[in-house]
This record gives C-alpha cells, structure tokens and sequence, in this order.
C-alpha cells in the first residue's frame, strides 16, 4: 500500500438503547413465525451477573439474517436495535436447526395440533355461551401448551403423582406388564 492510497476505515458506532427497544426485538424474535417451540431440550441463558434463566429450546423457522431483515421491515426506524445488538439477541436464544422443524411440525401437527384445532372447531360449534366458549377454548390452548412443552419432564418423573412416571399396566394382576 503506498501512502497516497486512501485508507478505508469501518465506522464502528457505540450507543446504549433502551430497554423497551429491546423487548420490542425479543418479541419479534419470539413471535410464531420467526421460532418454533420444540418439546425436548433446554437453553441456560445467563442474564446477569448471577441471574441465569433456563429457556425452552426455540428453534429458528428462518436464518438470522432473514429475521434481521424482517425487524428492519417490521419495526420503526427509530425504535429498533442495532444489527449487532439484534444478531447477539438472536443467536443467545434462539438455535439454528430450521431443517429439523420440518419433521417436528409435521408430527406436532399430526399429534397434537390438528386434535386442537378440532377441538376448536367442536367447540365454536356446539358451545351457546360465550364466556363458557371462552373457558374452555383456554383450558383446550393450555392442554396443547402442557402437551408441547412439559409433558416429556412429566413422563420420566418419579414420585407419588400417578400422572407422572412411566408406571403403565394393562391388568394389576400381570407381572408381566409395563411398568
């Protein structure tokens, strides 16, 4: 490089943002069609200097640029993150298996959603009070909600819940059977 080359500087900048700016970036990160919610696993995220929050494994539908992108479209000028602010968000609590989504939708979806959604469509259609479509339209969403995310921690407990564990018999009186 000869001294009269000019020399290319990235202009880096510095700034605090607010708070509310980055809960409005988390909520776009975390809204359904930017991750998906899988039922097995864990992330520990530490959020402080003794604070660690352990986080459901949320998997990323698109790739982080893409989401970058969306924000940018989605969100107004002054009220968003920086890139690099934005892409650490997403990258501490989200992970980045979008082809395993597939899989998993297709069998949630056969399991458990498609059953939900039917449900729904019973209850719209047979349910005369609002306020009691209403109850049990939630009670239906937080049995969906339980089935995705806890039942797997359900399944392998041991104690004196007969709902927990993996105690299943087909006759009290077979030795045989599973328990």
């Amino acid at each position: 490089m000869d001294r009269s080359d000019a020399l290319n500087t990235v202009k880096y900048s510095r700034a605090r943002f607010s708070e509310s700016r980055l809960e409005a970036a988390i909520q776009f990160i975390l809204s359904e069609e930017n991750v998906c919610l899988i039922s097995w696993g864990t992330k520990s995220l530490r959020i402080g200097r003794n604070e660690i929050v352990t986080l459901p494994t949320l998997t990323r539908r698109k790739p982080a640029q893409v989401l970058y992108k969306d924000y940018l479209v989605s969100a107004d000028e002054d009220e968003q993150i920086g890139k690099t602010s934005f892409m650490k968000v997403v990258l501490s609590i989200t992970n980045n298996d979008e082809k395993l989504i597939t899989a998993v939708d297709y069998v949630t979806g056969c399991l458990v959603t498609d059953v939900v959604d039917t449900m729904q469509t019973i209850l719209e259609d047979l349910s005369e009070d609002q306020a009691e479509r209403t109850r049990l339209s939630t009670l239906v969403n937080l049995g969906k909600t339980f089935i995705k995310q806890q039942l797997d921690h359900k399944v392998v407990l041991e104690d004196s819940i007969n709902t927990h564990g993996c105690k299943i018999r087909s006759n009290k009186g077979d030795t045989n059977a599973l328990e």
